[in-house]
């Protein structure tokens, strides 16, 4: 009997075409579940960096710290936001007037509108109002909520979905 086997070597173009789906499909699950972990860091980290400047503020109406002004009927420290952009300036109150030091904005976090200025007054430091901001990431729905009490404090809540 004269059977002939044909030697095949290499793969079919359906075999190649499975494999790559698959390795497309790994990558495009992989990287979504990648670039939502670094949005979530990204937004906890705007918090901290938010928190801090609340504190700095705080403590520097309670120092009295006027930053190298002489003269000035000191009234303390803000922080005032301006919603759509996320955009918040830490400002010095004298005599009713507010001085821009320093004017930053968190990466792609917003903040929700109706947030008005937290003000810190000297000599002790306190909030004018007992104030509560909510930070959110709008592309993986989700809201770290920050609470600023008049004395004492501020205080960050755990990640939760935004409703």
């Amino acid at each position: 009997m004269n059977t002939q086997h044909k030697n095949n070597h290499g793969f079919t173009i359906i075999e190649i075409m499975v494999v790559l789906i698959i390795i497309g499909l790994s990558m495009f699950f992989g990287v979504s579940g990648y670039s939502r972990q670094v949005r979530a860091v990204q937004l906890r980290s705007d918090v901290e960096r938010f928190v801090d400047e609340l504190e700095r503020a705080r403590q520097m109406t309670i120092a009295r710290d006027l930053q190298g002004v002489t003269t000035c009927d000191f009234e303390g420290y803000l922080v005032s936001i301006t919603p759509s952009t996320g955009v918040y300036n830490f400002k010095r109150r004298c005599g009713g007037i507010d001085v821009t030091v320093l004017s930053s904005k968190l990466a792609s976090v917003l903040f929700p509108t109706g947030v008005s200025d937290i003000v810190f007054t000297f000599p002790y430091g306190n909030a004018t109002l007992s104030q509560t901001v909510k930070i959110s990431h709008s592309s993986i729905n989700q809201c770290i909520t920050i609470r600023i009490p008049i004395q004492g404090a501020v205080s960050v809540d755990d990640p939760a979905p935004c409703s």
